[in-house]
C-alpha cells in the first residue's frame, strides 16, 4: 500500500525490464502509481536480451527513463538503448543477408562475448541460429528471431517476433498489437492473454484472435464483445478479423516462462483443441 511505502523506493536508480515488446502503457502506468513511494521516472530503463547472450544485449542510459520511437507501421514504441560493452547489434533482412539501415525494420542479429557457442545437442538449430553471415560475409552473428531497427540515435527498438508476423494484404503487422488492441476494446478480456495469427482465407490471408476472458465473466456479459472488437481492429489496423475465439483463462499454450506460444495457439485452433464454450456468436455486420 501507499502509506506503508510512502518514500521507500527513493533509492532505487535503476529498474530494467526487458518483455518482448515493452509495452508504453505499462511503463508510464507503473511510473505514476509509485510515483508517491518515490520512485523517479527516470530509474526505469528498458533493455532488451537473449538467454542465448547470457540475458542482456543493450541497455537504455541510467537516469533517463522511457523513451519512444515511431516504427515504420507507424506505431509508438519502446526504445531498449545501445548495445552493452562486448555487444555488437545488426539490423538485417532475414532473407538475403543485408545489413539495412536506421529506421529499416529488420531481423535483429548480435555477437559479442557473452554469445553461447549454440544449443545442447542441436546441431542443426546451433548451424540456424549462432552461424548467421551477412551478405557480406561478417559473421557469425545471433539470429534472434526478433524483428526490430536503428532509431536515428542508434538505439534498438524491438518490433515483435518474424516468425509471428501477420502479412496480410503486403502489409506487416505485430500480432500484440492486434491483441492489444482487441483486449483495449471491450470489458472482459483479459490483457496479455490474446494469440493473433493469420491464416489462409478465400480472398488471402486474414486474421485469427484466440483470447482468453476475465475469471468470473458471465457469458452474457460477452455479447457485444465481437463488434467491439472487429470496429476496434478496422479503426486502428484496417484488419477484418476472420474469427474471435473466446476461451476460458489458462487456455492458451505458453512456454515455461510464460510467453505466448502463438504458432501453438494456431495449430490447437487449426485441430479444434480450444473450448469454445465461450465463443461470442457471429453478429450481424
Amino acid at each position: 500500500a501507499a502509506g506503508g511505502w510512502q518514500g521507500r523506493l527513493h533509492s532505487l536508480r535503476s529498474a530494467t525490464c526487458g518483455a518482448e515488446p515493452i509495452r508504453i502503457d505499462t511503463m508510464r502506468d507503473f511510473a505514476a502509481r509509485f510515483a508517491a513511494n518515490g520512485l523517479d521516472p527516470g530509474a526505469l530503463m528498458p533493455s532488451y536480451g537473449m538467454a542465448e547472450t547470457v540475458l542482456g544485449a543493450t541497455a537504455s542510459p541510467p537516469g533517463r527513463g522511457l523513451k519512444t520511437a515511431v516504427s515504420p507501421d507507424g506505431v509508438m514504441r519502446v526504445a531498449c538503448g545501445r548495445t552493452i560493452p562486448g555487444m555488437s547489434v545488426a539490423i538485417v533482412d532475414p532473407d538475403s543477408g543485408v545489413r539495412l539501415a536506421d529506421g529499416v525494420e529488420g531481423e535483429i542479429w548480435l555477437r559479442g562475448s557473452s554469445v553461447g557457442s549454440g544449443y545442447w545437442n542441436a546441431p542443426e538449430a546451433t548451424r540456424e541460429s549462432f552461424g548467421a553471415r551477412t551478405a557480406d560475409g561478417e559473421g557469425p552473428w545471433l539470429r534472434s528471431g526478433d524483428l526490430g531497427f536503428l532509431d536515428a540515435a542508434g538505439e534498438l527498438v524491438v518490433s515483435g517476433r518474424l516468425k509471428d508476423l501477420i502479412i496480410v494484404n503486403g502489409r506487416n503487422v505485430a500480432p500484440q498489437d492486434v491483441e492489444w488492441a482487441a483486449q483495449a476494446a471491450a470489458v472482459g478480456l483479459r490483457e496479455g492473454a490474446g494469440a493473433a495469427f493469420a491464416i489462409d482465407g478465400a480472398e488471402g490471408e486474414t486474421v485469427v484472435l484466440v483470447q482468453e476472458v476475465e475469471r468470473g465473466t458471465a457469458p452474457e456479459s460477452l455479447a457485444g464483445t465481437e463488434r467491439a472488437v472487429r470496429d476496434a481492429l478496422l479503426a486502428q489496423h484496417e484488419l477484418a478479423l476472420a474469427e474471435l475465439v473466446l476461451v476460458r483463462p489458462g487456455s492458451l499454450p505458453r512456454t515455461s516462462s510464460g510467453k505466448l506460444q502463438r504458432r501453438a495457439a494456431a495449430a490447437a485452433w487449426r485441430d479444434g483443441r480450444f473450448d469454445t464454450s465461450r465463443v461470442v456468436p457471429a453478429e450481424a455486420p
